[in-house]
């Protein structure tokens, strides 16, 4: 989905690239098309990660476990749709200091669209 208008980058923080990704059409029950996000720690703290991704769409490769200060790491999602239409989501990654501190989050947004084979009779 196109955006317009003036949109900014994080400076600190954990930001997820890309922030929205297509994945188009898919026969309902076959993986498809896989995207690759790359997360970034935008601190100078080590982070432990976890990433939650909606229903329907799977990793396809190991996920990052942790960033060090400034680091990145990238990861893989594929398309698996289980039912037709219209399927959006959101990547959530949070991103733990080593500290103790506060918490980071970084989102992204997914959409494909569940192509079935069945009829109606």
């Amino acid at each position: 989905m196109p955006r317009t208008g003036a949109y900014t980058t994080e400076d600190e923080g954990l930001e997820i690239v890309a922030d929205d990704a297509e994945y188009g059409p898919q026969a309902t029950g076959a993986s498809g098309v896989t995207r690759q996000f790359t997360i970034n720690n935008l601190t100078a703290k080590p982070l432990s990660l976890m990433i939650a991704l909606p229903r329907q769409f799977v990793l396809s490769g190991a996920p990052c476990a942790g960033l060090a200060p400034n680091a990145s790491c990238n990861f893989s999602v594929a398309f698996l749709p289980l039912d037709n239409g219209d399927l959006t989501g959101t990547l959530f990654a949070e991103g733990t200091p080593t500290d103790g501190s506060a918490t980071l989050d970084g989102l992204s947004y997914v959409e494909g669209y569940g192509l079935g084979g069945g009829t109606l009779s």
